[in-house]
């Protein structure tokens, strides 16, 4: 976990590469440059209040922090039960039914720490089916209206 004001967000965020799973905000501006570094990446956005103009995606809003951190703490059973079996590993990759460890498969763990899905363009969506197959991952993309999510 990486904390950083608006004006520090792209210094942070080159130090989570590929990219963070999940950007968590609470301020009334949208933060400079946050809507091109999410560009058509799986990465679930949470915000506490309501989220400001132009936030890419679908932030998922909580009324307050507590409720942000209850929604944060469910997160912690992807990596004991995962999703159909898949856990993800605490800092990156993922760990599969029969013991085998995925490193390469950066926009399946994105897509797996937000179980209620996420909007994704199209180019978001063909390299989700390149991990999976390439991967030989047991997991299917299932769509819901304009949300993706894997099971």
């Amino acid at each position: 976990m990486r904390g950083a004001a608006p004006g520090e967000l792209a210094v942070v965020w080159r130090a989570c590469p590929p990219w963070p799973w999940l950007v968590v905000g609470a301020t009334a501006d949208l933060p400079p440059g946050l809507a091109d570094l999410v560009d058509g990446l799986p990465i679930a956005i949470h915000w506490v209040g309501q989220p400001p103009a132009g936030i890419p995606g679908r932030p998922r809003t909580h009324a307050d922090w507590t409720a942000l951190v209850a929604a944060l703490e469910r997160l912690d059973a992807l990596t004991r039960h995962g999703v159909s079996g898949v856990r993800l590993l605490r800092n990156r990759g993922l760990q599969l039914p029969d013991g085998r460890i995925v490193l390469d498969a950066v926009s399946v763990e994105g897509l797996l720490a937000a179980p209620d899905g996420l909007a994704l363009p199209p180019r978001g969506v063909e390299a989700l089916q390149r991990e999976l197959s390439g991967g030989a991952l047991p997991l299917t993309l299932q769509r819901q209206g304009d949300l993706l999510r894997l099971v």
